[in-house]
Parts: structure tokens; sequence; C-alpha cells
């Protein structure tokens, strides 16, 4: 069934700060979405409300046959909400990696502990990722070992090893400088070209040039301003 996200009426707040009202959104499969907007608008909480990061008091987040609803107990329904998690991987600002681990145990303990594939498989899959993005030979690294530009690249195999079906990115070259930003880029750009539905939060000029097919400006409350085709 091909990928289809909506959101329905979301609705978002902390307290009585109202960050996201009265969301409506469809995103098909193979769009690569960039989310824009000035600072404080709720580009990032809207990120995190798709996978119940942070939970929500309105409306709803469909895909496919799974569904967030407002309110929702996360350990009541806690299998819901980890099954539209494999299905949405999400990639940090600042890697998040784990440091006491190499690039193949960050790669493969998500895959191992939460999909339940057996290790010699995952361990096979993080090394065809790694051979993808010309990591191949930092296996067995550390992320202290790792250039900025390195170490996002490992957070976006690692959220690619879960076998998403579309990646959420929060500024996601904003921390690094411009060739590893380039570097950055070029995996996201050939990640797109395979299929991969893409939701990015940048501002990155760059970034929207090279990867863009839709650019969606919010304002307050992550009011929709504009919706439209990237050329």
């Amino acid at each position: 069934m091909p990928l289809c996200i909506e959101v329905e009426n979301l609705g978002k707040r902390y307290g009585a700060q109202e960050v996201i009202a009265g969301l409506n959104l469809t995103i098909q499969e193979g769009e690569r979405v960039i989310f824009q907007g000035p600072s404080g608008v709720g580009k990032s909480t809207f990120l995190r409300c798709l996978t119940y990061l942070e939970p929500f008091q309105e409306g709803h987040v469909r895909m496919g046959n799974l569904t967030l609803s407002a309110g929702m107990d996360e350990r009541r329904h806690h299998r819901m909400i980890i099954a539209l998690r494999q299905q949405l991987g999400f990639v940090f600002q600042f890697f998040n990696l784990f440091p006491h681990l190499t690039v193949l145990e960050n790669l493969t303990l998500g895959p191992v502990k939460v999909l339940g594939e057996p290790h010699e498989q995952a361990r096979e899959t993080a090394l065809t990722l790694l051979k993808k993005v010309d990591l191949l030979g930092k296996s067995e690294a550390y992320p202290a070992a790792l250039s900025g530009g390195q170490q996002q690249r490992v957070g976006i195999l690692r959220a690619l090893a879960m076998h998403p079906k579309a990646l959420l990115l929060d500024e996601p070259t904003s921390s690094l400088d411009p060739g590893m930003k380039q570097e950055v880029v070029n995996v996201l750009d050939a990640l797109a070209r395979d299929g991969l539905t893409l939701l990015l939060v940048t501002h990155e000029p760059a970034v929207v040039e090279r990867l863009a097919t839709r650019i969606i400006e919010f304002g307050p409350r992550c009011k929709i301003l504009s919706d439209r085709l990237s050329s």
C-alpha cells in the first residue's frame, strides 16, 4: 500500500500555550516536503507529534491502518505507537548516537532489540548501508572519532536500519560546516531518488533547492501560510 500520512485537526498545547491548532495535512508517498517558518511556530514539535514523541491533545495522525489519536496512553497503546514509529524514522539535529557503542553497534541495536531481527541479518544490513555512504571503514569506530558530517550520516543510517517508509529530519544540517552539510545532502538526495519519502524542517537554501518537491510555510501555531510545489 502506498504511503500516505494524514494529519487531521492536530492540536498541541503546553499547559495554556497553544503550539499547534487545527492542523490538517496530507503527505503522499515519495514527496520531499520542507517545512519552514519563523523560530517558535511549532515546526519541530509538529514532527515529533507525528511519531508521538510529543503527545497531542486534539486530532489524529494516520498512516495506512495505523492511527495515533489525541490523548493516547503510551503504555496502553504502546504497540500502536511503536508500529508507527517503525514506519517513520526520526533523525535528530544533534546526531544522538550512543557514544559507548561503535558505529556498527549503533546501527544494529534497534533492529535486533525492537524488530527482533537476527543479529547477523542486522549486521549485514548495517554494513550494506555503511558501504552506500562510504563509511564502511568506520564500522568499528566510536562516534567521538567521527566528524560531524559522518556522525549525521550514521544517524540517518540508524533510522534507515529500521526499514522506515519515510524519514523525518529536524534541522539535519544546521550544526555542520559547509563541507559536512554537502555530505549529508548528497546522502538524502540519493535516498530520495530511491523513492524514500522525506519530511524536513530546514531553512538551509542548499538543502531546499536540492531536495524539496513541496514547501510548506508555517505561521504561528503551525497555521499553513503557503503550500506550494517546488520547481
